[in-house]
């Protein structure tokens, strides 16, 4: 049997939060389940709770509905859910009543360091855990993360890396980062499976208005790590370069936390103003228009453990100018424009040449990444259940 946790999935739809890329795996991790028979699970305190078909399929069919009409539970809905109820009306039970042996997913960093939830887990279950890890960023680069979360991040993976029968990972580069964090923990860790994640592209929304002229795209939430400053700079030079002929620059994703220094140019930088424009909340209709008629997708992350936002714009044949990073060059190759996070020079006159040459340009590109052939989500089951021998 197979187990899905969905605590932050159900967290975020129950408060009508934005859904992020970690929330689109659980989302699929979830469908998987359900469609293999299996059920979802919940945190309550220090346990961990099965909850019915009904209330899985209904977390299931929210998300998808928020995905593709970008709106929260409240609204599609009426009222809010709440752990307590959902536990009252699901005759769910705890998860170590199960006797059968059974395989538990948890695919959003949850509970990880809740030493309760592991101990209780090793002491009443037969589950084999699987744990998906996204990322090492809290570890690798504090400066990028909340005071808390360096620790934090570092009990997660620690106590996966120990109790885990196995790890998921995205990449080789998240693999080779855990591995090393293993190493130097003095832990021997268990069996890591590379299973890059899934693109699912939704038909674009022909109704979105997209800005008219040449226009570029960035999309994540704007926070430290994601680079967003550099582009405003980059945008600002150009205004002064160019002036009215200045591009268009379509921020996609909420502000976020530490981004004070891009908050205060987005709102009282009169130079950038008229080419910049936030796009918070889009559904992926909205942003697949976005992604697929822009000049090109920008990327300046300083780190990233995969880079979904450059795999789906490869996908849609829309040219990517991304950070020089290790990640993207094991998933792209060399179809992107690869610049230093630092270099703004750089970014300044690759973005001008987009502009000046603009069909010789993106013709170029495209007949770059015509080759290109992006992952889905069948085949990345196939690997799981396959390492995990889950048919034998």
């Amino acid at each position: 049997m197979i187990v899905c946790d969905v605590t932050r999935l159900f967290k975020r739809i129950s408060s009508a939060a934005r859904l992020t890329g970690v929330d689109r795996v659980t989302t699929e991790y979830l469908d998987w389940t359900l469609r293999n028979d299996g059920h979802a699970c919940i945190q309550g305190g220090n346990s961990l709770y099965l909850i019915s078909s009904r209330e899985s399929r209904r977390v299931l069919e929210t998300a998808r509905r928020q995905w593709t009409e970008n709106i929260g539970l409240p609204t599609t809905a009426g009222v809010a859910w709440r752990l307590g109820g959902i536990l009252r009306r699901t005759a769910s039970r705890d998860i170590g009543r199960l006797q059968e042996p059974f395989w538990l997913f948890n695919t959003a960093h949850t509970w990880l360091d809740n030493p309760w939830i592991w101990r209780c887990l090793r002491k009443y279950t037969a589950a084999k855990i699987v744990t998906f890890i996204h990322d090492v960023v809290p570890i690798e680069y504090p400066e990028f993360s909340s005071n808390q979360e360096h620790g934090r991040h570092r009990k997660r993976l620690s106590n996966a890396l120990l109790n885990s029968h196995s790890i998921l990972v995205n990449s080789g580069y998240t693999d080779r980062q855990v591995k090393s964090f293993a190493t130097a923990n003095n832990i021997l860790p268990p069996q890591t499976i590379v299973a890059p994640l899934g693109v699912k592209l939704p038909e674009p929304d022909p109704e979105f208005i997209t800005p008219d002229g040449c226009y570029f795209v960035v999309l994540g939430t704007i926070e430290p790590r994601k680079n967003h400053i550099l582009l405003l700079e980059v945008w600002r030079r150009l205004s002064r370069i160019l002036g009215r002929a200045t591009p268009t620059l379509v921020i996609v994703g909420k502000r976020g936390w530490h981004c004070e220094h891009v908050a205060r140019m987005l709102d009282y930088c009169e130079e950038i103003q008229p080419y910049v424009r936030e796009v918070p909340d889009a559904s992926d209709r909205q942003v697949a228009m976005l992604i697929s008629t822009a000049r090109a997708l920008l990327f300046p992350s300083y780190s990233e453990g995969y880079g979904l936002p450059l795999v789906e714009a490869l996908a849609m044949r829309t040219p990517v100018i991304c950070s020089d990073l290790e990640v993207f060059h094991e998933l792209a190759g060399d179809r992107p424009v690869y610049l230093d996070p630092m270099d703004g020079l750089g970014w300044v006159n690759v973005v001008t040449e987009a502009c000046d040459s603009v069909e010789r340009w993106r013709e170029s590109r495209t007949r770059i990444i015509s080759s290109y052939e992006a992952p889905d989500w069948d085949k990345h089951f196939d690997a799981v259940q396959s390492a995990l021998k889950m048919n034998g």
